[in-house]
């Protein structure tokens, strides 16, 4: 099913879903390398990705998060924080400690994400 799923990717009105279920089937058959390799794209790449590549353990998606966080709305960066909960603890534990401070004087729906994480 994962070639089928992959092939989705390129349905805008299937592609979220595809990229999630994608995700999760190419961790349980042992294929998230092959998952990773269809979803991967420059930066932090279009937020319908986001939840896969952390799920995926995208260390490419981290480093993007750390560059282009300073310069994300508030409403990308809750959104980025929820993508990030999928991350492996490790790279969780890492953008957790990355935007910390911040999250902790503006509060609010950041902070609640931050918190989940």
């Amino acid at each position: 099913s994962l070639p089928v799923l992959l092939g989705m990717l390129g349905d805008p009105f299937a592609r979220t879903e595809a990229a999630e279920a994608a995700s999760l089937v190419a961790l349980r058959s042992g294929r998230a390398g092959e998952a990773l390799a269809a979803l991967r794209e420059p930066g932090l790449g279009a937020p319908w990705r986001w939840q896969a590549r952390a799920r995926l353990g995208d260390e490419d998606w981290c480093e993007a998060f750390r560059i282009e966080w300073p310069s994300l709305s508030i409403p990308l960066k809750a959104q980025a924080l929820g993508a990030a909960q999928h991350l492996p603890q490790a790279l969780r534990n890492r953008i957790k400690a990355l935007v910390g401070a911040e999250v902790q004087r503006n509060g609010g729906h950041l902070r609640q994400a931050w918190e989940a994480l």
